[in-house]
């Protein structure tokens, strides 16, 4: 197993008065009504923010059901057919600015998304981004009796080296892009890190790993993705305890109070 070490430094429930410190983060429990593209399109804004003097942000938060795919998917020659195709699912399609292929979202999918200016990161490898950002799930899980580890999994959907395994299965996912010169005025050509995870706490693998096959079959392409391959947290504490929840609250809403408490604690 890959064992996370990177270490996040002065992480803050709220933000820092003093911006311009690369050390400086704040946490964002982010609970606005977005429509599924506003929902995905904050990410950026907050680089954005972030490469103009913002302090860093980890944005705990949640969407309602699309697919959402990477620009890679989006010039393929079938793809306005497989949108329509997919929106008539149930399932809209919605651009995003990682890579990778398409991930669904859904209430039941919890997201993390880390973004910090690019010159307070001047010693960070990609695989040091990735443990920044998983750190903290993977801190939630092993509180519940879930070690997790990275590794690819065969068959999973938007399969990586960096996705989050637990016994073999997929439970999160997770992509990355680096910006350049996105600030303006003094700043100059400040860029800035976007990482992003997506865990699966409590959804039905095979509705979920259907939708992603369903696009890549109208894309013309058979992905061979089954929902063997995904694991949820629910179905981990199902497992494990023959229960899946210790607080009677609803089991998103304990996993998102604890990933807070991870990050702000840390």
């Amino acid at each position: 197993m890959t064992q996370t070490t990177a270490h996040i430094p002065n992480i803050t429930e709220h933000q820092p008065a003093n911006n311009d410190s690369p050390l400086a983060w704040r946490i964002w429990d982010d609970v606005q009504d977005y429509d599924v593209a506003s929902a995905v399109a904050r990410d950026t804004e907050l680089g954005i923010e972030i490469a103009n003097g913002a302090p860093a942000t980890f944005r705990i938060w949640e969407n309602a059901q699309a697919l959402i795919v990477s620009r890679h998917d989006a010039i393929r020659p079938r793809f306005a057919k497989a949108r329509q195709h997919m929106e008539q699912q149930g399932w809209p399609i919605v651009v995003r600015s990682t890579g990778g292929s398409a991930i669904p979202h859904r209430h039941g999918v919890l997201h993390l998304s880390m973004v910090l200016a690019r010159s307070a990161a001047i010693a960070l490898s990609l695989v040091d981004v990735y443990q920044m950002l998983c750190m903290p799930i993977q801190k939630v899980l092993y509180e519940l009796g879930i070690n997790s580890y990275f590794s690819s999994v065969q068959n999973a959907f938007c399969d990586g080296h960096y996705n989050l395994v637990t016994g073999g299965k997929k439970i999160a996912g997770t992509a990355q892009t680096w910006r350049s010169n996105i600030a303006q005025g003094k700043r100059g050509r400040e860029g800035y890190i976007l990482a992003h995870a997506s865990l699966f706490v409590d959804v039905d693998s095979c509705e979920i790993t259907d939708a992603v096959r369903q696009f890549y079959l109208m894309l013309g392409e058979d992905t061979q993705v089954k929902p063997g391959s995904i694991i949820t947290v629910r179905d981990c504490l199902q497992a494990h305890n023959g229960s899946c929840n210790d607080s009677g609250s609803p089991l998103i809403k304990n996993i998102r109070s604890r990933l807070f408490s991870a990050l702000t604690n840390q």
